[in-house]
C-alpha cells in the first residue's frame, strides 16, 4: 500500500483568527491521494487509488465567564469506483464533532468544600471548623 501527499493546507489551529469580543475561529484543509496495489480482499479491484478530502472549521465565543464552542469537519471522496474499497459507509460528509458551554469561575466552592485540585473532601480537615462552626 502507498499514499502520497499532493496538498495540505493549513494543519489543524494554525490558521487562527481573533475578532471582536472574544470571537475566535480556525480551520484547516487536507488533501490526499492514496493508491492501494494488490487487494487481497475477493471482489475488490486489484488496485484502487482515490483522492480523499478533510477540512474543518472550528469557533469559540468567549464572553469573559462563558464560553460557547463547536467544531464541524467535513470528509469526502473523490474518484472511486464501483469496485473501490471506499464506499461511503467510509467518509463522513458535513458533521458536528463537538459543541460545548464552559464556565470560568474565580472560587467555585467555599473554603473546606473541595481539596486543592484532589476533588471532593470526604471528611473534616483538623482544625477547620465546618460551615457554621459546629463540630
Amino acid at each position: 500500500m502507498a499514499a502520497g501527499i499532493l496538498a495540505a493546507w493549513a494543519s489543524p489551529g494554525s490558521v487562527a483568527a481573533e475578532e471582536g469580543a472574544g470571537l475566535k475561529h480556525s480551520g484547516s484543509i487536507r488533501i490526499r491521494q492514496e493508491a492501494l496495489d494488490g487487494q487481497f480482499r475477493p471482489g475488490f479491484d486489484n488496485h484502487d487509488d482515490v483522492l480523499v478530502m478533510r477540512s474543518s472549521l472550528f469557533a469559540e465565543w468567549d464572553t469573559g465567564a462563558w464560553r460557547f464552542g463547536g467544531e464541524l469537519v467535513d470528509s469526502r471522496a473523490y474518484d472511486t469506483d464501483a469496485g473501490s474499497v471506499l464506499n461511503a459507509n467510509d467518509v463522513d460528509a458535513f458533521e458536528p464533532v463537538q459543541a460545548y458551554v464552559a464556565g470560568d469561575f474565580d472560587t467555585p466552592f467555599r473554603q473546606g468544600q473541595c481539596g486543592h485540585g484532589a476533588g471532593w473532601t470526604l471528611h473534616d480537615e483538623p482544625g477547620v471548623a465546618p460551615p457554621g462552626g459546629v463540630r
